[in-house]
């Protein structure tokens, strides 16, 4: 057991173990790169919310000191770390083709979008997050919305399918115009996202000004995560302009989406 892994508290582990472990499906346990992955997510809960709120704890990384004090802990799960090299190794390569998911929330005049903005960098990005396993990527964002902003946004508008953006992974972004405009109130929020500073309307304007060349996701005291990248910006944009003029933009239906990327699939 690595010192690291040894100074969190009983209490910080029974947290963990009671959020990700009592509550996973069997498909979250159906494999140790599963199970890996359903740890990684508890890894991060661990590092934004109580490494946060009980400094100085040491960080432990995930790989080695994380789980190697959750095979000390847990004799229920032993049988995912039988040879512990080999099993990580393919949960490397399984993580990388997970895909993310989430939404472009547009106010009625298309003019805003709503971002959240992250507690430890403090950028601004859309909601969205990682498909469970067998979780089509539409309920992925959804979930993904309710957990970051606070509210469900089926209610309020019909998400479309806008492309998939393919980095080091498959990143699924849709698009809904919602019923609200920036002046009127949004619903409520039961959101305590460890992770989410603020909810806030932004004009889309300002993703535009932060992709331009040089400009490196920033536009005046704001700054932009990954899921502003400025292909994913231009595309949201071209279909902006599309919907101001009316003009029909045929898309895939959203539960029969492709995460394989055009090279990959030549």
């Amino acid at each position: 057991m690595s010192s690291s892994a040894a100074v969190l508290p009983e209490p910080i582990w029974k947290d963990l173990f009671a959020r990700f472990l009592s509550t996973a499906s069997m498909a979250q346990l159906e494999s140790a790169e599963h199970f890996f992955l359903l740890m990684q997510n508890a890894w991060w809960f661990y590092i934004d919310y109580h490494a946060a709120k009980n400094q100085p704890l040491t960080l432990p990384q995930f790989c080695y000191n994380f789980l190697a004090y959750l095979k000390s802990y847990c004799e229920l799960y032993q049988h995912y770390f039988d040879q512990f090299d080999m099993s990580y190794a393919r949960f490397e390569s399984f993580n990388a083709s997970v895909p993310k998911c989430g939404t472009f929330f547009l106010n009625q005049s298309l003019t805003h979008c709503l971002l959240v903005r992250e507690k430890s960098s403090g950028k601004y990005g859309i909601p969205k997050g990682k498909c469970f396993p067998n979780e089509l990527p539409i309920d992925c964002a959804r979930r993904e919305f309710v957990e970051e902003v606070g509210f469900d946004f089926s209610p309020h508008g019909t998400p479309q399918y806008l492309f998939t953006h393919f980095t080091e992974r498959p990143f699924v972004l849709f698009v809904l115009v919602s019923d609200f405009d920036i002046d009127l109130p949004l619903p409520p929020s039961d959101s305590n996202h460890p992770e989410i500073q603020s909810v806030e309307w932004m004009p889309i304007q300002y993703l535009f000004y932060a992709s331009q060349k040089g400009h490196k996701y920033r536009y005046e005291s704001y700054e932009f995560n990954a899921s502003c990248h400025p292909a994913i910006v231009q595309r949201l944009l071209r279909w902006t302009k599309n919907k101001h003029n009316s003009v029909v933009q045929t898309l895939p239906p959203i539960d029969q989406i492709s995460l394989v990327s055009p090279a990959a699939a030549q």
